[in-house]
């Protein structure tokens, strides 16, 4: 949780998180016996969709829960407002600053005991920070790239900076090349490999 961030929700990561909601919540989706007798199967689209859907309602009720009344996105709290919602990050943490059996992470800084997640936008800036994290055991995302700019140039040099780095995360919004530059700029895992 940070007031430039607001509740930890990272857009960014949107593609991610509907991934492992589709493949976490395959169980919840198992078709009625009347589905499954016509063969009338959900297709991947609809429990993309429906995943979606649970993403959306899992932002909200993270709203819902952590945000002070009166500001419901920090970004546009006034400083009194800004400071009732520094006080309910402590809140959270309070009588178990390790977050032990909590649902959420706070944004905190590495060497914190709450600290579990760290960001790391730029895999060229210090890429030895990102493998330190990741050996000191933080789950660390990277971005292979950002605001169009490997798109339109094709340039991959923070692509295979961040597929290198060690990361668990690497973000990109191009999963698949977009015409429309026609660079051919995207991002998969090498040869399908898992790490």
């Amino acid at each position: 949780m940070t007031l430039e961030r607001g509740l930890g929700f990272d857009p960014s990561m949107r593609t991610a998180l509907t991934a492992a909601l589709l493949v976490s919540t395959l169980s919840l989706l198992l078709l009625p016996a009347a589905q499954a007798a016509s063969r009338d199967f959900p297709t991947v689209a609809a429990r993309a969709r429906r995943c979606e859907r649970v993403a959306r309602q899992l932002a909200a009720q993270e709203r819902r829960t952590l945000a002070p009344s009166g500001c419901g996105i920090a970004e546009g709290c006034t400083a009194r407002q800004r400071r009732r919602w520094a006080r309910s990050a402590t809140d959270y943490r309070a009588g178990n600053p390790a977050l032990e059996g909590r649902v959420l992470f706070t944004d905190a800084s590495p060497g914190h005991p709450d600290a579990a997640f760290v960001k790391e936008n730029d895999p060229l800036v210090d890429p030895a920070r990102i493998s330190s994290r990741v050996e000191a055991g933080y789950i660390v995302r990277t971005r292979a790239d950002a605001d169009t700019v490997q798109a339109r140039t094709g340039e991959t040099a923070q692509r295979e900076a961040a597929l290198e780095s060690g990361a668990q995360y690497v973000s990109t919004d191009y999963p698949v090349p977009d015409p429309d530059f026609g660079t051919g700029y995207f991002v998969a895992i090498p040869d399908g490999a898992t790490f």
